[in-house]
């Protein structure tokens, strides 16, 4: 397989992906807080605590560098 071929097929996965959860958000688009079940709710709380994890960390990754040095050379 070479890279062309990969990249397509990656890209043909996420599309599929990003479909699926598209048409699960919008079948949860009508639900109230009260209609998800306890599972669900500790899905979400521990998505939002993974991201908000992996934000600071990006956060202490960026901050190492000096603002001057971040963005386009000339």
């Amino acid at each position: 397989m070479n890279l062309e071929t990969y990249y397509k097929e990656m890209i043909s996965k996420s599309h599929d992906q990003l479909r699926k959860e598209t048409r699960k958000t919008k079948e949860m688009e009508g639900e109230k807080p009260d209609d998800f079940s306890v599972n669900e709710l500790d899905d979400i709380k521990w998505y939002v605590e993974t991201m908000r994890t992996n934000m600071g960390k990006f956060k202490e990754f960026y901050e190492k560098f000096p603002r001057s040095s971040v963005g386009l050379t000339q």
